[in-house]
């Protein structure tokens, strides 16, 4: 399945030379889930570097480890999410649990699109890809296509005592009305 999502151009070694590393390196070192979600985060930020910019920093009010509760659910334990900077400062990175279900995102912003991006994916089988940046009120929304489904509009509001509002909406008819997918609380986690 790998195989078949990357295009390489013929003759071009350094993906094929970069993915047996990547795949020898994941055969070699497996590691638990419970391991990948229990070690504190690391943060992945260097001082200089092509994804130092402001428009690079735009999400790091998002970075930490946080109980996430469900304003739907209020009664039900939080879940926890993880984010933290990858690769240089340039991937803000999402793992998420809550209870059996799992999911993670990989975020970054675009200096050729002067957009932010996300691509989500889970354990039964969503996956989104959404696009967008900083509104003049300082949230993050990123928005779907809606190509092929409905289209999403998630909104990350940073609040005054530190805590973070992710809000989820769907639209069936091209964002003309909007219902709630997901209203979460993010507080940072005492642990």
């Amino acid at each position: 399945m790998i195989f078949r999502t990357l295009q390489c151009k013929k003759g071009d070694a350094s993906w094929a030379i970069g993915l047996g590393v990547a795949l020898t390196f994941m055969h070699s070192a497996p590691m638990s889930f419970a391991e990948t979600t229990t070690a504190a985060p690391v943060q992945d930020k260097t001082s200089s570097g092509p994804c130092q910019t402001e428009q690079h920093r735009q999400f790091d009010f998002w970075l930490g480890t946080w109980d996430v509760y469900n304003q739907a659910t209020p009664d039900k334990p939080p879940s926890r999410n993880v984010i933290t900077l990858k690769h240089g400062g340039c991937t803000v990175h999402e793992e998420y649990v809550a209870g059996r279900y799992n999911g993670s995102s990989v975020n970054i912003y675009s200096s050729a699109t002067g957009s932010w991006h996300q691509t989500w994916t889970d354990v039964v089988g969503t996956a989104l890809f959404l696009k967008g940046g900083l509104d003049e009120r300082g949230r993050m929304v990123l928005f779907s296509s809606g190509e092929s489904g409905p289209l999403d509009r998630i909104t990350w509001t940073p609040l005054d005592n530190g805590d973070v509002r992710q809000h989820w909406q769907q639209s069936k008819d091209n964002g003309a009305t909007w219902v709630d997918v997901f209203d979460g609380l993010y507080k940072k986690a005492a642990d």
